[in-house]
C-alpha cells in the first residue's frame, strides 16, 4: 500500500535525541541511511534515504519503519528478526545483511539489502542502510535519481569504471589519489592504482559484483600517484551507465572516520560509568583535552524564563575551575537555549562586545551546543571557547552532539533520579533488554538468574549454568585468583570487582569487567550476589597495542605534564620514580632529597617491587662524601658497574650487600647550580648492569625532571601570587606612583562595575564620588607619599553611577632604591555595613518610643477607667441621674470626652504593640473589595481608584485593626494628591529568601502577601520616609493631624508579624508597602463578641477584686455592689491570695488587674485555682504583652480597660453563668 505522506505527529522531537544523525559521516552516507530508536521509530534519515522512499524527509522522520513495508508477506517479520538478531549481537559485530522487499511513498516495491549497525554511545540506537539489489533479471535497477545525485553533488570521492577501465570520477578522487587532473585517470585501470598484492582478491569482487552479488563496505589500500599507500572504506554498487554494466566505487579516507572513533572512544572511555559530578568535570576535562580547547562548560538552565545558567563542570585547558551562574542575555547562550546549535569560528568578541568573559579571556571562537530533555525542552548547554580562532569547527560540532544527548541526560536523572521504580519487573525488563551481562546469585554463589544477553554469550541457558559452580565459566588460568577475591566478598558482604576471561561453549575466551554487590535478606545476612560483567576484550587488545607504541613517549610526557600543574618536587619525584621503575623494569627506584649544605640524604620518593622493603624516610649521613660533590661538579651521573670494587660507597657498603645489589647508577638532579636530589637505581643479581640505552634515555628524563622542577618552582610561586590575588573577595588595585591605574582584581569590577580595560591607564581620581571631601583624599596621599600606609573609609562612585562606602587600606611598594615604585589599595564595600548601623539605630529608637508610649498608656488607661467608671455610675441603676436633671449633660460630656481619650490610649497601644488584638484568618481581596464604597466616599472626585487583587491565600490579622491601616493610608493618599492623581491598590504573592533584601526591612524568610497602596501625589524625600512611623511625628499642618496614624499602622502591621517598606519620590509619588505572612491552614482565629448597652440582671455571688490603683479598685467595687454582688477588695495578689484562703469556697469569682506589684494576676490564677479548683478568674488590664495559659482562659475573660460599668457588669455576667462542657473520661 503507499504510504500517506503525512508528518507524523508528537514525534518530531526525538529527532535530537541522538547527536549521531548531525554528522558528516551520517549525512553523507553512500546509501540510503535512517536512524531509529530502540522502538523501530525513525529519529533522522539522510538526503538519500528521502531519494529512495520519493519523499520529503518530514514525511519519513517520526514514522515507525514498519509503516514501508507491505502488510501481506514476511518482510516485516523478517526485518523484526533482523532487529533483534542485531540487537543480540556481541558488541563489535553486527547481523548478516537480509534482502527484504520495501515502498516507497507511491506504494512501488523496492528489493534491497538491508544492514543494521548498534549505536551505543550515548543511547542505544539502530542505524538501517538501504542499498537497493543490483539490476539483474527480475529486479529494478539502482534508481537513475540516486545516482546522478551521487554523481553532481557527492563530496565522496567516487570513480566510476567498465570492466577494470575508469570511465568518470570526481575532483575529490582526483585529490586523494594525489592527481592534477581528471585525464591522469579516465581510460587508465584502477589495477594502477591498487597494491599489486590485492589485484587477485579486487578481480574476485568484480567478478563476484557482476554476477549479482552484494558487496558490503570494505577496508582496502589505495596506491598514490607519489607510491604511497593510504588506507581507505570502499562501496562498490552495480549500476548501468551510458547503457552498460559499470561499477560505481565509493571511498573514502579510513583515517578520517578511524581517527573520529578514536576520538568518540578516547571521550566514551573517559566518561564511562561516571554519573553526576564525576561525569561532568570528566567530560569536559575529556573535551578540552581531545580539542584542545580553552574553556569547555556544561551549565543546566535553573531558571524560567530562560534567563540564567548554573554551570556543572569548568574547565580551562584540562583543570576544572569553580562553578558559576551567569546571565544568559546579551550573550550567545541566549540563542543556545532558546535550542538553536551557535558556531562561531571567529569574531564572537566584535558580535558581543557587552561580554565581558570574552573579553577578559580574549575570546575568538564559539561553539553553544543545546542540552534537551525527552519533550525537546532545553535544559542546559554545552560551551566550548577558545582564544585561537578554529576555522574547521565541523567535527568538534559533531562530537559535542553526540556527548550532548549523554549530558542532557545525565542532568535529568539527577533530576528525576529518586523518581527510579526499583520493583523486581522493571529489573528484569531492563536486564532482558541490557547489552550488559547481568547475573544474580544465591547465598552459595549459584546462579539463579542470568539475562539473555549473558546466556547467548556463553552459549549456555540458565539450567545448564545452575548446574555448574561459578568458576566452571572462568578461565583457568584467571579462575584461581577470582574465585578469591569472589569468596573473599561473599565471606565480608562487601562489593567484588574483578577484571577477568571467560569461556564460551565453543571454547572461546571473552575478557569481562565484572562487578557486584550483595544484596540481604530480611534478617540482615547475605542473600547473594547481583553482578553485571561487560565484555572489554576489545579495550583489552587496544589498550595493550598502545601501550606499547607509547611506552618511552609516556614517561616524558607525564613529567613535562606534572610540571605544568601546581606539583611540588617531591611529587614530581615520585612520578619519576614510578615511570622509571615501570619502564626500564627496576626493582627499586630512589628519589634521594639533599640538604643545602649536603650533609643529609633523605628518600622522599620511591617506587619499588613487593619484595624489596621499603626505605621511604630513610636518611644518609653524607658529610664528606665526594661522590656527591663529584656529580655537583661534573653535572654527570654515577655509574658503579661493579659495588665491590669502589671505596666510594663504603658509607652505604652494608646496606647494599644486604640488598644484595651489584651495581647501581646515581642520577644527580641540579637546578641553580645546588644539587637538589638524586635518583638511585639498583640491580639485583638477575641483572649485572646498566645499558647505554638505558643511561642514555635516563639522562634524559632527567634533564626534563630538572627543568620541570624549577619550572614548578616558578610556576608555583606566581600562580600562588596571582591566585591569592584573582580569588580574594576584597577589591585590590595597583597604581603607579603618580596613581594612574596598572591592574584591578575581579573582586573590585564585581564592586565597582569597572574592568580592567575599562580603567587600565585612567587615573584613581576618576573612582571618587563628587560627595566625598577632599580633605580626606589629601590626608590619605599626604600618607602614601611619605612612604606611610594609610587606613580609612571614603565615597567611591560605581559605573552606574550609585555611591558606595569603601574601606581601604592603601600600602606604597618600596623598590629596591628605596623610592616608591607602585600603590597597592586593599577595597571592601561597607555601604550594607553602614547602612545596618543606621537601621539598627532607627529599630531602637522607635522599640525605646514604643516602650514609653505603651508605659504611658497603661497608666492613662487607669486613670480614664476611674473617670469614665465614676462618671458612668450616677447614670445607670434604679433611682440615678435621669436625662432632665441639669447635671446629666455634664456627666455625658465627661464620658464622651473620656472615650476620646482612651482612642488615643489605643492607638499608642497598638503602636507599642501591646494591644489585645482579635486576629482571624481573613482574604485580604475580600477585604478590600468590601471596602471598595467606603474607600470611594474617602477620595475626591479628581482621585481615579484602581484595585487589582492577584494575591491568592489568607492572612491572620484583626480585621477591624487592618480595616484601619487601609483606611489611614488612603486618607494620607488622598492628602498627598490635592489636585487629583491615581491610587492604586495591589495585592500579590511573594517569597522572602534567606538572602533577600527584604529582609533587612524586618521580614523572616517564608510567604508574604503584599498589599500595596501606590498614589502619585507630591511625595516625601528620603529624610521625611526615615521618620513617618515615629509617634506624633507629622508633616501636615496644626490641628490636621495627632502624628499617630502611621505610628499606629506601623504597630499593627509590626504585632501581627509584618512589616512595611515605603518607597517615595518627590513630585512623583509614594508608595507603601504591606508584607503580610501568608497563613498556615493550621491556625485557628479568635472569635470577637460585641457587648450589649442592656444592663445584665442583679447578681448575688461573692467577687474578689485585685486591684493595685485605688481610684480604679472603688469604682469596680462600687458597681459590683449596686448590682447585688457580695465584694471582697485588696491591692495585689499576695493579699487576695490570703483572702482566698480565709474564705476558702465562698469566693465564686476573681477579678484580678494583670500587672500589679508583689504578686501579678496570672500567678494569682495559678495559685487560686490550688485553693479552690471551681473559682473563675476574670482578668483586666491596661496593656498586655504576656503569654497567657490557653488553660487559665477556658472559663475566664480580659476586659481591656478602660471599660464602663456596664461593659463590666456584662462581661462579669457572662463568665460567672459561663459552664465548661465536660469530658468523660471513662
Amino acid at each position: 500500500m503507499p504510504i500517506t505522506g503525512q508528518p507524523a505527529e508528537g514525534k518530531k522531537h526525538r529527532i535530537s535525541s541522538n547527536g549521531f544523525a548531525n554528522t558528516a559521516f551520517f549525512q553523507h552516507a553512500p546509501t540510503a541511511t535512517l536512524l531509529l530508536d530502540d522502538q523501530l521509530d525513525i529519529l533522522d534519515c539522510n538526503i538519500r534515504a528521502a531519494h529512495f522512499f520519493k519523499t520529503g524527509a518530514e514525511h519519513i522522520i517520526g514514522q515507525n519503519i514498519t509503516v514501508f513495508y507491505p502488510d501481506e508477506g514476511i518482510s516485516k517479520k523478517k526485518l523484526r528478526g533482523l532487529f533483534r538478531t542485531s540487537a543480540e549481537s556481541p558488541p563489535g559485530s553486527n547481523a548478516p545483511p537480509e534482502e527484504l522487499t520495501c515502498l516507497d511513498a507511491n506504494g512501488q516495491r523496492i528489493t534491497c539489502l538491508h544492514s543494521v549497525s548498534i549505536i551505543d554511545q550515548p543511547r542505544r540506537c539502530f542505524l538501517l542502510s538501504l542499498t537497493p539489489v543490483p539490476h539483474t533479471p527480475g529486479s529494478p535497477p539502482l534508481p537513475h535519481a540516486l545516482i546522478e545525485d551521487i554523481i553532481s553533488n557527492s563530496n565522496i570521492p567516487y570513480t566510476i569504471h567498465v570492466g577494470d577501465t575508469i570511465v568518470a570520477l570526481n575532483e575529490q578522487a582526483v585529490l586523494v589519489h594525489g592527481g592534477s587532473s581528471l585525464n591522469d585517470f579516465i581510460g587508465h585501470s584502477i589495477m594502477e592504482f591498487i597494491p599489486e598484492e590485492k589485484h587477485d582478491e579486487v578481480k574476485k569482487q568484480l567478478d563476484a559484483l557482476y554476477n549479482g552479488n552484494h558487496l558490503p563496505v570494505i577496508q582496502g589500500t589505495i596506491k598514490r600517484a607519489d607510491g604511497r599507500r593510504i588506507p581507505v572504506e570502499i562501496l562498490d554498487i552495480l549500476i548501468r551507465y551510458q547503457q552498460q554494466p559499470a561499477v560505481l566505487s565509493l571511498f573514502w579516507e579510513a583515517s578520517y572516520v578511524q581517527e573520529e572513533r578514536k576520538r568518540l572512544a578516547t571521550i566514551s572511555e573517559c566518561v564511562s560509568g561516571l554519573t553526576g559530578t564525576d561525569f561532568f568535570e570528566a567530560l569536559v576535562s575529556k573535551l578540552s583535552s581531545v580539542f584542545e580547547m580553552d574553556y569547555i562548560l556544561i551549565g543546566e538552565v535553573v531558571r524560567q524564563p530562560l534567563e540564567k545558567i548554573q554551570t556543572l563542570a569548568f574547565c580551562h585547558r584540562g583543570e576544572l575551575l569553580e562553578n558559576f551562574s551567569y546571565d544568559v542575555r546579551n550573550t550567545p547562550c541566549s540563542q543556545v537555549v532558546a535550542n538553536t546549535t551557535c558556531v562561531y569560528p571567529t569574531g564572537i568578541q566584535k558580535l558581543y562586545p557587552d561580554d565581558r568573559f570574552f573579553a577578559r579571556h580574549n575570546i575568538e571562537t564559539y561553539i553553544g551546543i543545546p542540552l534537551s530533555n525527552a519533550a525537546g525542552d532545553v535544559i542546559g548547554l554545552i560551551v566550548a571557547m577558545n582564544q585561537r580562532v578554529i576555522e574547521d569547527t565541523e567535527n568538534i560540532v559533531s562530537l559535542l552532539k553526540i556527548f550532548s544527548v549523554r549530558a542532557a541526560a545525565e542532568i535529568e536523572r539527577r533530576k528525576y533520579e529518586q523518581r527510579i521504580n526499583k520493583s523486581r519487573s522493571i529489573f528484569h525488563t531492563l536486564a532482558e533488554a541490557s547489552p550488559a551481562f547481568i547475573f544474580m546469585t544465591d547465598d552459595n554463589g549459584r546462579f539463579v538468574y542470568t539475562n539473555r544477553h549473558w546466556q547467548k554469550t556463553l552459549g549456555r541457558d540458565l539450567s545448564q549454568l545452575q548446574e555448574d559452580e561459578i568458576p566452571d565459566i572462568i578461565h583457568e588460568d584467571d579462575r584461581k585468583d577470582v574465585l578469591k577475591s569472589w569468596r573473599r566478598a561473599f565471606r565480608t558482604g562487601t562489593q567484588w570487582h574483578k577484571e577477568f576471561r571467560v569461556t564460551r561453549a565453543d571454547g572461546s575466551d571473552l575478557w569481562v569487567l565484572g562487578k557486584a554487590v550483595p544484596l540481604d535478606e530480611f534478617d540482615g545476612q547475605l542473600g547473594g550476589f547481583l553482578g553485571l560483567c561487560t565484555d572489554i576484550t576489545q579495550l583489552k587488545e587496544n589498550a595493550e597495542a598502545l601501550r606499547t607504541r607509547n611506552k618511552e613517549l609516556k614517561v616524558l610526557n607525564e613529567i613535562i605534564l606534572e610540571s605544568n600543574t601546581e606539583a611540588s618536587t617531591q611529587k614530581i619525584l615520585s612520578t619519576t620514580c614510578r615511570l622509571i621503575g615501570e619502564l626500564v623494569d627496576f626493582p627499586h627506584v630512589l628519589a634521594s632529597e639533599i640538604n643545602e649544605d649536603m650533609r643529609v640524604a633523605t628518600v622522599i620518593a620511591e617506587w619499588r617491587q613487593n619484595d624489596v622493603e621499603p626505605a621511604l624516610g630513610h636518611t644518609t649521613d653524607i658529610t664528606g662524601e665526594e661522590l656527591f660533590a663529584t656529580m655537583l661538579r661534573e653535572r654527570k651521573h654515577l655509574h658503579i658497574e661493579d659495588i665491590r670494587k669502589d671505596s666510594r660507597l663504603d658509607f652505604i657498603r652494608n646496606e647494599l650487600e644486604e640488598a644484595k645489589i651489584t651495581s647501581l647508577l646515581f642520577l644527580p638532579i641540579i637546578v641553580q647550580n645546588r644539587l637538589i636530589a638524586t635518583i638511585s637505581l639498583y640491580t639485583v643479581a638477575y641483572r649485572s648492569t646498566f645499558s647505554t640505552d638505558e643511561i642514555t634515555l635516563l639522562r634524559s628524563i632527567i634533564m626534563q625532571v630538572e627543568a620541570a622542577i624549577e619550572r614548578a618552582a616558578i610556576l608555583s610561586q606566581k600562580d600562588l601570587l596571582s591566585t591569592a590575588v584573582e580569588k580574594t573577595a576584597d577589591g585590590i588595585i595597583i597604581t603607579d606612583p603618580y596613581g594612574t591605574i596598572q591592574y584591578v582584581n575581579p573582586a573590585f569590577t564585581q564592586m565597582s562595575g569597572f574592568t580592567l580595560d575599562e580603567i587600565r591607564g585612567e587615573i584613581c581620581k576618576m573612582l571618587y564620588s563628587p560627595n566625598q571631601s577632599n580633605r580626606e583624599i589629601e590626608d590619605m596621599w599626604a600618607a602614601i607619599t611619605t612612604g606611610e600606609a594609610w587606613h580609612g573609609t571614603i565615597l567611591l562612585r560605581r559605573k552606574d553611577g550609585k555611591d558606595y562606602y569603601d574601606s581601604v587600606q592603601v600600602t606604597p611598594v618600596i623598590d629596591q632604591t628605596g623610592c616608591i615604585s607602585h600603590f597597592v589599595s586593599v577595597h571592601r564595600d561597607k555601604t550594607n555595613e553602614i547602612e545596618l548601623e543606621r537601621q539598627l539605630r532607627h529599630s531602637q529608637k522607635m522599640e525605646a518610643i514604643g516602650l514609653l508610649a505603651g508605659g504611658i498608656a497603661h497608666d492613662f488607661n487607669n486613670i480614664l477607667t476611674a473617670i469614665m467608671g465614676h462618671a458612668s455610675l450616677p447614670l445607670i441603676g434604679a433611682g440615678g441621674i435621669t436625662p432632665d436633671m441639669p447635671v446629666y449633660n455634664e456627666l455625658q460630656e465627661i464620658q464622651k470626652n473620656a472615650e476620646r481619650a482612651s482612642q488615643l490610649t489605643r492607638q499608642l497601644l497598638t503602636f507599642a504593640r501591646k494591644q489585645i488584638t482579635k486576629p482571624a484568618h481573613i482574604d485580604i481581596n475580600d477585604n478590600i473589595t468590601s471596602l471598595m464604597s467606603m474607600m470611594q466616599r474617602l477620595l475626591h472626585d479628581n482621585i481615579i481608584l484602581t484595585i487589582e487583587t492577584h494575591a491568592r491565600g489568607t492572612v491572620f490579622i484583626d480585621p477591624g485593626q487592618f480595616e484601619q491601616v487601609m483606611v489611614n493610608l488612603i486618607v494620607n493618599a488622598r492628602d498627598a494628591m490635592p489636585a487629583g492623581g491615581k491610587l492604586y491598590i495591589r495585592t500579590r504573592n511573594h517569597y522572602l529568601y534567606d538572602r533577600d533584601p527584604m529582609i533587612k526591612f524586618g521580614g523572616k524568610p517564608g510567604e508574604y502577601i503584599i498589599v500595596e497602596v501606590h498614589d502619585t501625589g507630591i511625595g516625601m524625600p528620603d529624610d521625611v520616609v526615615e521618620h513617618i512611623f515615629e509617634p506624633f511625628y507629622t508633616t501636615k499642618p496644626a490641628g490636621k493631624g495627632s502624628g499617630l496614624g502611621l505610628a499606629t499602622c506601623f504597630g499593627i502591621i509590626k504585632q501581627h508579624d509584618g512589616f512595611f517598606r515605603v518607597v517615595s519620590e518627590v513630585d512623583k509619588g509614594t508608595i507603601f508597602k504591606i508584607f503580610l505572612p501568608l497563613s498556615r491552614d493550621d491556625e485557628t482565629a479568635q472569635t470577637v463578641q460585641h457587648a450589649r448597652d442592656e444592663l445584665p440582671g442583679m447578681g448575688t455571688e461573692t467577687i474578689l477584686v485585685a486591684e493595685d490603683e485605688e481610684s480604679v479598685r472603688q469604682f469596680i467595687a462600687t458597681a459590683l455592689r449596686q448590682q447585688g454582688y457580695r465584694v471582697y477588695i485588696c491591692e495585689n495578689g499576695q493579699e487576695a491570695l490570703e483572702i482566698m484562703k480565709t474564705r476558702k469556697g465562698a469566693i465564686d469569682l476573681i477579678l484580678t488587674d494583670i500587672v500589679m506589684p508583689i504578686m501579678g494576676g496570672l500567678d494569682l490564677a495559678k495559685k487560686a485555682r490550688g485553693v479552690n479548683s471551681k473559682v473563675k478568674i476574670m482578668y483586666m488590664t491596661g496593656y498586655t504583652d504576656e503569654n497567657l495559659d490557653p488553660a487559665l482562659l477556658s472559663d475566664s475573660s480580659i476586659l481591656q480597660k478602660p471599660f464602663s460599668p456596664t461593659l463590666l457588669l456584662q462581661t462579669v455576667r457572662q463568665v460567672l453563668d459561663f459552664s465548661p462542657a465536660t469530658t468523660d473520661k471513662s
